[in-house]
């Protein structure tokens, strides 16, 4: 959590698609009642770990 917190504004995260589709994706399984909402958004906050992993792989960060 903390490390998304402090890359976020430095990735513009609002514009990354892939970022919302995640985010977008963990409301749907928590609304659908497949996880719980806590569930649903670590699973969503482990996917953007990866991508900003990646990222920072990709643009040398």
């Amino acid at each position: 959590e903390g490390e998304i917190r402090q890359r976020l504004p430095a990735l513009g995260w609002v514009h990354s698609w892939p970022m919302r589709e995640h985010f977008r994706a963990a409301l749907e399984k928590a609304i659908a009642g497949d996880l719980s909402p806590k569930e649903a958004l670590d699973e969503a906050a482990q996917k953007m770990n990866q991508l900003l992993k990646d990222y920072a792989e990709l643009y040398g960060g």
